[in-house]
C-alpha cells in the first residue's frame, strides 16, 4: 500500500512510502529484507514473510492484510508456491521443517542411550525439542509416515530401539528376577529390592521387566514373579469357587497370606474383575475364569 508521511505540527508532507509490512517483528528494530517484502508479486512476498516467521510459521488468516491480497485468492495463492510447507492454518519453511525433524530424532537417540531399558520417550518431553506444539505434531506425523519413528500410546521412539539389558544390567536383571522368585507369594517391594540390590537402578530394571511380562506390580509398590502370582491368584480364586463366598478368614487360612499381604491383593484382584467384592467377602469376578481355565489344563 502506498502511503504519506507527514508530521503532526504543523502539517506538513514528509514524504511518500510504501508498507510492506504492517506487522513486523518487535526485534530487530530495523526491518530486514524490506526489497524482498516490497516485491510486486504477492507470491515472492509470501516465501519472504513466511522464511521470516521461522518456526512460529504465518498463520492463514494473517496472509490478506500481510500480502494485501484479496481473502478469496489466499488458497489459490499458497498452493501455486513453491518452498513453503502447509500445515494447515499455518506455513512453514521446508528448513524449519527440516531442522525440527533433525531435533526429534536427535533427543529420541540421546534418550534411547541413556535410558535402554525404557520402551520410549514420552510425547509431551519429545514435543519441547521443537518448541512449537503445532510443528512438532506435524513432524511426528511426518517420521511416521516415513517409518523413522513409532508413536505408541502417550510415548514416542525410533523405529528400530527395542528396549534390552545391556552389559552389566544383564546381570543385574537375572538377580532381581531371583529375588522374586525366591519371594513367592509373598512378593517384593521396591524398597525391599534396594535392599537386595542395593548398587542397581530397581526402578528401571523392574519396569522393564514388567514390560517383559515376566514380573507383575500388584498395588501401589508390590512385584512379584508372573509364575509365582499365577499361582497364587489359583489359591485365591479355588477357595472362593469352593466355598461361593469367601470371607478374608478363610482366604488367609487357604492362602497362608497375612491381611498385609493378602487384603492388597484381594483389591488388585477386584480391579482387575478376577474377584467382585460382596460386603467383606468376594465372590469370583467375570474373569476368574480365565485363570481357573488354566489350572484345569494343567
Amino acid at each position: 500500500d502506498a502511503a504519506v508521511l507527514r508530521s503532526y505540527s504543523p502539517v506538513t508532507t514528509i514524504g511518500g512510502c510504501i508498507v510492506v509490512d504492517p506487522w513486523p517483528a518487535i526485534r530487530p528494530r530495523r526491518p530486514v529484507d524490506l526489497e524482498k517484502k516490497a516485491d510486486i508479486d504477492p507470491g515472492r512476498r509470501l516465501l519472504v514473510f513466511v522464511e521470516a516467521a521461522g518456526s512460529h510459521g504465518l498463520r492463514r488468516s494473517e496472509l490478506p492484510v500481510r500480502l494485501g491480497v484479496e481473502p478469496r485468492s489466499v488458497d489459490q495463492l499458497v498452493d501455486s508456491c513453491q518452498g513453503i510447507v502447509d500445515m494447515g492454518d499455518r506455513l512453514v519453511s521446508p528448513a524449519v521443517v527440516s531442522d525440527a525433524r533433525d531435533a526429534t530424532l536427535t533427543v529420541l537417540q540421546e534418550y534411547h542411550r541413556k535410558r535402554p531399558l525404557e520402551l520410549g520417550m514420552p510425547r509431551e518431553l519429545a514435543r519441547r525439542a521443537v518448541r512449537d506444539a503445532l510443528l512438532a505434531e506435524y513432524v511426528h506425523k511426518e517420521l511416521t509416515q516415513d517409518g523413522q519413528i513409532a508413536l505408541e500410546g502417550q510415548t514416542v521412539r525410533l523405529v528400530q530401539h527395542k528396549p534390552d539389558l545391556r552389559g552389566s544390567q544383564v546381570g543385574a536383571g537375572q538377580r532381581l528376577m531371583q529375588e522374586l522368585q525366591s519371594a513367592g507369594k509373598l512378593g517384593r517391594t521396591l524398597a525391599e529390592l534396594g535392599q537386595a540390590l542395593p548398587d542397581e537402578d530397581i526402578p528401571a530394571l523392574i519396569g522393564f521387566l514388567v514390560m517383559q511380562r515376566t514380573a507383575t506390580r500388584v498395588g501401589k509398590d508390590r512385584y512379584y514373579d508372573r509364575d509365582n502370582l499365577d499361582r497364587l491368584l489359583q489359591e485365591v480364586l479355588g477357595v472362593v469357587q469352593q466355598v461361593g463366598r469367601a470371607s478374608p478368614a478363610q482366604l488367609k487360612e487357604g492362602t497362608g497370606l497375612s491381611r498385609k499381604y493378602l487384603i492388597p491383593l484381594l483389591e488388585w484382584m477386584d480391579a482387575g474383575l478376577l474377584t467382585v467384592r460382596d460386603g467383606d467377602g468376594r465372590a469370583l469376578g467375570p474373569k476368574a475364569q480365565t485363570i481357573l481355565n488354566s489350572v484345569d489344563r494343567g
